[in-house]
């Protein structure tokens, strides 16, 4: 797996019972920026109509991540054979 989806409700907006998602993804450099707008909109859409929230409050960070700053098993990506 090259990505990671982690989710978060720190935050209420000016209307106490208004949630604010905060959604972080972490993946391996190498995306278009079309994929990164695809991915935005289809997160945003989702996690609006799921916990009913406005999509504009929701929030969206994408990290790209260089294979040899992240490690599985023990082994950096970068140092893993793909066969």
């Amino acid at each position: 797996m090259d990505f990671s989806i982690t989710f978060g409700y720190p935050y209420l907006t000016q209307k106490e019972d208004q949630i604010m998602p905060i959604i972080r993804v972490e993946m391996f450099q190498g995306r278009s920026l079309e994929q990164k707008r695809a991915l935005v909109k289809k997160l945003t859409e989702e996690t609006a109509r799921i916990t009913g929230c406005n999509r504009e409050a929701v929030y969206v960070v994408i990290d790209d991540v260089n294979k040899e700053n992240w490690g599985a098993g023990g082994i950096l990506c970068t140092d893993k054979v793909h066969h």
